[in-house]
C-alpha cells in the first residue's frame, strides 16, 4: 500500500502520513484507529516501541520507501466500534485525567470482582 493510498483511505494527506512515518508528528487517536484498521491491526501493535520492524510505504508518484516501526506479531483482530470511541475519547484526554480514569476503571473492575464473588 502506498502512503497516498493510506492516505486516501484514512482521510488525511499523503504528506501527514509521511510525517507519522518518519516520526515528526503524532497522529490523533481517530486516525491512529483508521490506520490500524486499514492494515488490518491494532493500535497497541502500531504504537508498540518494542521489537520494531521496518514497513516499506512507497510513496505513491517516485515509488521511494518510507520507514515506519511497528511491532513485530501477528495480524490482531480487529476492534470494535465501542473500543474504537474508548481508545480515541482517552487518548483526547489530558494526562491528568487520563489518570483519573484508570484510577476509575481499576476501582470498575474490583466492584465487579466483589460481585461476581458473592
Amino acid at each position: 500500500m502506498t502512503q497516498k493510498e493510506l492516505a486516501e483511505i484514512v482521510h488525511t494527506t499523503e504528506v501527514s502520513i509521511s510525517r507519522y512515518t518518519n516520526d515528526t508528528r503524532i497522529p490523533k487517536g481517530d486516525i491512529v484507529v483508521k490506520i490500524a484498521n486499514a492494515l488490518h491491526t491494532t493500535t497497541d501493535f502500531l504504537l508498540s516501541e518494542e521489537e520494531s520492524i521496518t514497513l516499506h510505504l512507497p510513496m505513491s508518484s517516485a515509488e521511494a520507501k518510507t520507514e515506519c516501526r511497528f511491532r513485530e506479531e501477528s495480524v490482531h483482530p480487529v476492534f470494535s466500534e465501542a473500543e474504537k470511541q474508548l481508545l480515541d475519547n482517552y487518548n483526547r484526554l489530558s494526562q491528568k485525567m487520563k489518570k483519573v480514569l484508570l484510577r476509575l476503571s481499576e476501582t470498575l473492575l474490583k466492584e465487579e470482582e466483589e460481585k461476581n464473588c458473592r
